[in-house]
């Protein structure tokens, strides 16, 4: 996917002018790629965690960020126990009333992953059902690179 070549913002960037889709209510993903790079800080939501690893990728500076540098591979799902942990926190605070929005590059893979640990912690659906959610909410989500590996693993364990 080509870079649309935005320029930096120098002012808070709302959540919804963003590359996210909602997923579920305070709940969403979406990608950075349009502000690599970039410093920026985001009105809208109360938490962002961030899944990328390039020291050269975008900074958040506002709200409160999560930093967890994921791979976009199989690999991934070695993290399992640390990504659950966060998912208990992301759920907190979605019951709490946070908004929270779940990043990466692409907003496809390493989110949809994280995002489906979520919606369990939240709502004990079962693996199809939450990898069809997460599709139907955000286009090519949980397809290709480690994706279609994420999604089976959805299928295969819940």
């Amino acid at each position: 996917m080509a870079s649309k070549a935005k320029r930096c913002p120098v002012a808070p960037i709302s959540i919804n002018e963003m590359d996210v889709s909602k997923i579920a209510p305070r709940l969403y993903q979406g990608g950075l790629e349009e502000f690599h790079g970039c410093q920026i800080a985001i009105s809208g939501v109360n938490l962002v965690v961030k899944l990328t690893s390039d020291d050269t990728d975008t900074r958040i500076l506002w709200p409160d960020l999560i930093e967890f540098p994921l791979e976009d591979e199989v690999e991934d799902l070695q993290y399992l126990s640390d990504l659950n942990t966060l998912a208990g926190k992301i759920a907190r605070s979605i019951r709490n009333g946070d908004k929270v929005a779940i990043f990466c590059r692409q907003g496809r893979n390493r989110s949809g992953l994280l995002t489906g640990l979520v919606l369990r912690r939240l709502y004990k659906w079962d693996g199809l059902r939450i990898v069809n959610h997460i599709r139907s909410r955000r286009a090519d989500a949980l397809y290709g690179g480690g994706g279609d590996h994420f999604a089976e693993w959805f299928v295969d364990n819940f």
